[in-house]
């Protein structure tokens, strides 16, 4: 858990990093969808990408008012039958760049001629390439994530799905809100520490969570997965 906890504390530097390296990024994209001005969102993603375009969903919904689907990654790979996107503009997913129906669905749709864009921590990612540099919003975590549950990419995720959100109604959302949330998260370590003393020999939980919630539910529901059982 020694590399979660030193990648969590780099929480607030990759907010950093985003604001001044990924601004760039997430304007360009937010012009090119302005003239692209689709009907329709479709999203591709896995695992905690995933749950962070479930918050993408609600936040394209309620102020792009944008209706938003989900790609279904075996279409791309396993099926290889492609829905037809009309009117529409695909957002990919990926940390690494490097998840397969991921990688399908954005090549797919790259020849097919819809407007794909990609968002990933890593630049020389099969997803990057596929995308192409102009459609491509850098996470700005730094170095890839070695623990096995992923954080600091999960927050850059979700903070560019509601900066591109604003960006796209002329908007400029201040990532400085959520850099000063984490900030007090942070200094409550130990008492968190003590909190989670108390359900140390916890069999079963479960997270509730819904609306603008229910991504971070179901995240949260798959960190404890991974690291505590």
């Amino acid at each position: 858990l020694s590399h979660e906890i030193n990648e969590i504390n780099d929480t607030i530097p990759t907010l950093e990093r985003l604001e001044q390296d990924g601004r760039t990024d997430v304007e360009r994209v937010a012009k090119a969808v302005r003239e692209i001005n689709p009907s329709l969102v479709v999203e591709s993603s896995r695992g905690s990408s995933l749950h962070a375009c479930i918050y993408g969903q609600y936040i394209f919904g309620s102020l792009l008012h944008l209706p938003v689907a989900r790609a279904m990654g075996s279409l791309y790979t396993d099926e290889q039958q492609y829905p037809v996107l009309k009117d529409a503009v695909m957002f990919t997913m990926s940390s690494r760049g490097e998840t397969d129906d991921v990688c399908s669905a954005a090549r797919h749709n790259v020849k097919d001629g819809v407007p794909t864009f990609g968002i990933s921590n890593n630049v020389k990612s099969t997803l990057a390439g596929i995308v192409g540099a102009d459609h491509l919003i850098r996470m700005c975590a730094g170095a890839p994530e070695e623990s096995y549950a992923f954080t600091k990419t999960v927050v850059s995720s979700m903070t560019i799905l509601l900066m591109l959100a604003h960006a796209i109604r002329g908007e400029r959302f201040d990532i400085g809100l959520v850099t000063a949330a984490f900030r007090d998260i942070l200094s409550h370590e130990e008492e968190v520490a003590q909190l989670a003393a108390k359900f140390q020999y916890t069999q079963d939980f479960v997270i509730l969570g819904t609306g603008y919630n229910y991504g971070t539910a179901l995240e949260s529901a798959l960190k404890i997965k991974e690291t505590c059982l």
